[in-house]
């Protein structure tokens, strides 16, 4: 694989073809083999961000979506697994086999009201609160106007419930077009007690395992820098330790979060060329790369629009210091990494 994506691979070229089977090849038991990897001496172990990161990307690509995975590796967290455990139990996601699974879209106003009852999957207001009912859910204050049965194949319930949301969302935009209705169709607002999202809790733990409640936090904490175990969520683990590697070896570790940075920009400017010039929304690596570049991209029209507000400096200009001071940090001028991107003083 390293020796053909070294190469051109225009589509239809023999090398695309061998690309393709070579994905698929791999494709079968990709976890059992990093698993495997996983279980040799630490000399030779994957790093764990490594590991966690392919793992996360391979669930990911295989269609679960991140909420159906955060709540995994939550309660995985909960029963103190190990890693061989985590391990296991995504070798488990791995094998099992997407489900069909039957989502209610439910509708406040329709405003084509015939052309709706045509279709397969539509139900009417009693339907909606019936279908609610049979599964626990409460109805008081709900006041749909009918609704869709969809019937999706996906690989957890976040992920069939994002599918149908991508329905309702193009019904909604192609029905803001009607002209006899230009409030076209709105989705019925229906709390099902199911959050979509966990917060970004940032509190430690204390040394007994409990957490600190905010309003008691301490008012004199330990340099968390030195205590990564004082940290609540793992990725704040990982992120001392990356950051541990940049202050005692800052051009190495900077120039490996470069290499990554390029290739990923370079991702988001094939998937853009795919949408724009392609015209399809539908492709393999637009949820991947969305996922990863856009924080990225926010992160850096932030410090240019910080260098272009206190310094009047342009864009390029600062891409300029940027790279000198990849070049220098470290070395005799005693270049720290905090002060890359600052003008010299």
């Amino acid at each position: 694989m390293t020796s053909l994506l070294s190469n051109p691979l225009p589509d239809l070229s023999a090398g695309h073809r061998r690309l393709r089977d070579i994905v698929d090849h791999a494709r079968g038991g990709y976890l059992l083999r990093w698993a495997a990897a996983a279980a040799r001496p630490e000399v030779n172990r994957p790093k764990p961000e490594r590991l966690a990161r392919v793992v996360a990307a391979h669930l990911l690509d295989l269609g679960y979506d991140a909420n159906h995975l955060r709540a995994w590796i939550k309660q995985l967290t909960r029963q103190r697994a190990s890693a061989a455990d985590v391990l296991d139990s995504a070798v488990a996601l791995d094998s099992a086999q997407p489900r069909v699974f039957t989502v209610l879209a439910a509708l406040d106003s329709v405003p084509e009201r015939e052309l709706a009852e045509q279709h397969d999957a539509w139900i009417s207001d009693r339907e909606v609160m019936a279908w609610l009912r049979q599964r626990g859910h409460p109805v008081s204050g709900v006041r749909a106007g009918g609704g869709f049965l969809y019937r999706v194949t996906a690989r957890d319930p976040f992920s069939a419930a994002s599918q149908a949301r991508e329905f309702v969302e193009d019904m909604v935009a192609r029905s803001s077009f009607m002209r006899a209705n230009r409030n076209g169709i709105r989705p019925a607002a229906i709390n099902l007690r199911s959050p979509m999202r966990w917060p970004r809790d940032w509190r430690p733990a204390r040394r007994t395992g409990t957490e600190h409640s905010p309003s008691k936090r301490p008012s004199k904490p330990e340099s968390p820098w030195n205590r990564p175990g004082g940290f609540r969520r793992d990725a704040d683990v990982a992120a001392i330790h990356r950051m541990r590697r940049v202050v005692t070896d800052p051009r190495t570790e900077l120039t490996s979060a470069g290499t990554v940075l390029r290739i990923t920009m370079r991702r988001l400017y094939r998937a853009r060329n795919i949408v724009l010039h392609g015209g399809s929304t539908q492709g393999v690596a637009l949820e991947a790369t969305l996922r990863t570049a856009v924080p990225l991209v926010g992160a850096g029209l932030d410090r240019i629009t910080h260098a272009a507000l206190v310094e009047s400096l342009a864009p390029l200009d600062l891409a300029a210091r940027a790279e000198n001071g990849l070049d220098l940090v470290g070395d005799e001028t005693d270049l720290r990494v905090v002060d890359i991107l600052e003008p010299r003083r």
